[in-house]
């Protein structure tokens, strides 16, 4: 890897977190110290920039706020290093300061994706062999009230001599609050309620279920066949008066008064045809 080759990450905090460049400055010169196991010097620090030298790297802090959140950038250099060296010792001084600043995100090179701090701390203490923070849970303990100590507990004898005394009472009161429901009148809710539970479970008669069929305009199957009846003796008689009789039995119901009156109808003409009346009308027209 040469000098010119960069890796870096982000470091995403709130907006709201203070932090003075000498403290970063000395946490990253110590995370750089642990991942190199040799000493270390930092530059005079400039406008929100820290640069710290190690042996064979070098390690460079920015911070800059954003819209909402607050960024510190860590950028790495190394010469002649591998760069999956140079990437792992970036990796654990990001992991040094995650562990010790309110970090919120990751962002891993130049991959612009937000990992959980929380996931990419507890991922590289299981690389780096550092135990994970261990969140131990928490037992609920039962809290019971205290007895006093001058309340002697009662034993099964006691109870049993209580409960002889009170079941007679008991058994009194159900019986007088029976004989008085016995004896108050239906409430008006009661009232209702068994006239509509007659009225639901009555058995209607014949007469009765005539009354409700012509109410409601239902007309018996033997009056239907009736119409009928009397329809096709007016087609015999005469089938262009009979024609719109069916027609109207069809698309209205049947209905024996005009049947009736089709076959009067019929029965004039063909009076007047047999008398020979008929033909002297038309002989006149």
């Amino acid at each position: 890897m040469t000098a010119q080759d960069k890796d870096f990450a982000t470091l995403v905090l709130p907006l709201g977190v203070t932090c003075p460049l000498a403290d970063l400055e000395a946490l990253l010169q110590g995370a750089l110290a642990r991942n190199e196991a040799d000493t270390c010097h930092a530059e005079p620090q400039q406008a929100q920039t820290v640069k710290v030298h190690g042996a064979d790297v070098s390690v460079t802090l920015r911070l800059s706020d954003g819209a909402d959140e607050r960024h510190i950038r860590l950028e790495i250099a190394a010469l002649d290093l591998p760069r999956e060296t140079c990437q792992a010792r970036l990796a654990g001084i990001v992991h040094a300061l995650a562990a010790q600043l309110p970090v919120t995100h990751v962002i891993w090179l130049d991959t612009e994706v937000r990992l959980p701090a929380d996931r990419f701390i507890e991922a590289l203490s299981q690389e780096l062999g550092e135990p994970a923070p261990v969140v131990t849970p928490i037992a609920l303990r039962r809290i019971r009230p205290a007895r006093r100590a001058d309340r002697a507990r009662p034993d099964a004898a006691s109870y049993t001599a209580k409960l002889n005394e009170l079941l007679p009472a008991v058994d009194k009161a159900r019986a007088v609050s029976t004989a008085n429901a016995d004896a108050r009148p239906d409430s008006p809710t009661k009232g209702h309620e068994r006239v509509l539970r007659g009225a639901l479970v009555h058995v209607a008669d014949r007469a009765e279920l005539t009354e409700m069929r012509s109410e409601a305009g239902i007309v018996p199957v033997e009056a239907r066949l009736s119409t009928w009846a009397v329809s096709m003796t007016v087609a015999t008689v005469s089938l262009p008066v009979a024609a719109p009789v069916m027609i109207y039995n069809l698309a209205r119901g049947e209905d024996m008064r005009v049947a009736s009156l089709a076959m009067g109808l019929a029965g004039l003409f063909l009076a007047l045809d047999s008398s020979g009346a008929m033909a002297s009308v038309l002989s006149s027209l």
